[in-house]
């Protein structure tokens, strides 16, 4: 299956051929929601990002619904009712006043003239 032309497709499609690979090129109609599971857990022990993991959920699943809405597939969507990974949520910083006026500054000094006025507002 592709998924388009443009650069995203082109990752996307990379993704999942790496994925097939990296799960021993299954079979769609042998793939068992532990065969996602299991290859998940690897991935964790092996340092891969739950975020990675948490895509390469999306574009699986996002596959399986395709083939169903265009009447290629007929079996239950073998990921579908997995939990994707929780994610850490990472701690907002902001700028300190002496920060924002070094931004400002340089945003004044800037050829690009509106930034400095759009960072203002």
């Amino acid at each position: 299956m592709v998924f388009g032309t443009r650069p995203k497709g082109k990752n996307r499609h990379l993704m999942m051929k790496n994925l097939c690979g990296r799960m021993k090129n299954p079979r769609a109609e042998n793939i068992k929601s532990s065969d996602f599971t299991n290859y998940r857990n690897e991935c964790l022990k092996t340092g891969v990002g739950a975020n990675t993991i948490n895509h390469e959920h999306t574009y699986l699943s996002a596959i399986f619904n395709e083939l169903t809405r265009i009447g290629e597939w007929k079996k239950e969507n073998p990921v579908a009712k997995i939990r994707k990974l929780k994610l850490d949520e990472q701690e907002l910083t902001f700028l300190t006043s002496s920060q924002i006026l070094e931004l400002l500054e340089e945003l004044k000094l800037s050829k690009e003239s509106d930034c400095y006025h759009i960072t203002r507002i």
